[in-house]
């Protein structure tokens, strides 16, 4: 359990390959539209 009641997720590339020479991470999620920022 993460404080503050957070989530942990473990990024795999099985389940979603990001492309040759890609690495799949928070930033790729951002830019591919997986993910979208809560701002500051």
């Amino acid at each position: 359990e993460q404080p503050g009641g957070g989530r942990q997720i473990k990024l795999d590339a099985v389940f979603l390959n990001p492309g040759e020479g890609e690495r799949l991470n928070v930033k790729w999620l951002l830019d591919h539209g997986y993910l979208t920022s809560a701002g500051a």
